[in-house]
């Protein structure tokens, strides 16, 4: 899926859609069937567990479009070799 129309949203609608992605997530992690979330363009999306991977893409790109907005652009884990 492509989010990145996201960053067009206005912040209060991006805090909002992320605050519903991240109770969706805790719901499914607690043993909810499906959750449902919506999207950008206002359609509503079903998540279960066995696709839990792409409500965490979303619930990432959500946070990703915050952090821009305010400056700050995530990157992602650095590994250091120790011997």
């Amino acid at each position: 899926m492509d989010y990145s129309s996201l960053k067009c949203l206005p912040a209060e609608t991006l805090k909002q859609r992320l605050q519903e992605a991240l109770d969706a997530q805790h719901r499914l992690m607690l043993g909810d069937q499906d959750v449902s979330v919506t999207t950008r363009d206002g359609r509503r999306v079903q998540y279960t567990e066995a696709n839990a991977s792409k409500l965490q893409q979303y619930i990432n790109a959500l946070q990703q479009a915050l952090d821009a907005r305010k400056g700050r652009v995530r990157r992602g884990p650095i590994y250091l070799g120790v011997c």
